[in-house]
């Protein structure tokens, strides 16, 4: 079970861009049904992003995905 789970986030890692746009594209759904807004954090230094969903794509999902993948 957890080879499996490891195989599929390797899997997800692989293909990150077209994974994190359906997984970003929900959460911005959901965002915009609760009224709440997403931005990048403005009191600490940021990685360079043309948008959003780069932004949280570099900062979040492919960290968490590396991090887990090395288990």
């Amino acid at each position: 079970m957890l080879r499996d789970t490891i195989t599929t986030l390797k899997a997800k890692r692989g293909n990150c861009e077209k994974e994190f746009l359906c997984l970003f594209n929900e959460v911005r759904d959901i965002a915009l049904e609760l009224g709440t807004e997403l931005k990048k954090q403005v009191y600490r230094c940021n990685t360079p992003a043309p948008d959003l969903e780069v932004f949280f794509q570099q900062t979040v999902y492919v960290p968490l995905l590396d991090h887990y993948c090395k288990m």
